[in-house]
């Protein structure tokens, strides 16, 4: 059990330790790693975590207040900024969770339509990646907006 209120402000100077003990730790996080990029444990596919999301926000997977707290965790979500959400237009609700590590840089999410549009689950994967941080980002942007005008189209059809 972890709790937030009794443990506030202990996480943080182990941190700071690791940081002094070795100062390049943050700058690696984005590089590959194949000790980590080949290990087959701890991943999932971007089909699996799309139905996961299908599952959580039509409410199959957690309780009606599970459900709808998850869903406003992740529609508050901030890292992914230049991912699914980065070019899409402003005001678009869009419920994600980012993952990065190594050559890997990821978004899953749900984007809510304008008006009666409906939802689209989103999951995009990037794996092994020597391309720089920003252009992965903007690759996935880039999916996320072609996705949203494929669904507005059709919509309109």
């Amino acid at each position: 059990c972890i709790s937030f209120t009794s443990g506030a402000g202990r996480f943080p100077e182990p941190l700071a330790a690791a940081r002094k003990a070795d100062p390049g730790r943050d700058g690696r996080g984005s590089l590959l790693n194949p000790a980590f990029d080949d290990d087959p444990r701890d991943t999932a596919t971007p089909l699996a975590m799309a139905r996961l999301l299908e599952r959580i926000f039509t409410g199959k997977a957690l309780s009606p207040v599970g459900t709808k707290l998850l869903t406003e965790i992740m529609e508050r979500n901030t890292t992914g900024k230049a991912r699914i959400r980065g070019r899409l237009p402003q005001g678009i609700v869009v419920a994600e969770k980012t993952g990065t590590i190594g050559g890997s840089l990821n978004d899953v999410g749900v984007i809510t339509l304008p008006g009666d549009g409906g939802k689209i689950v989103l999951a995009v994967f990037i794996k092994k990646s020597r391309n720089p941080f920003d252009s992965r980002e903007a690759v996935i942007a880039d999916i996320g907006r072609a996705v949203y005008d494929y669904y507005l189209l059709e919509r309109r059809r």
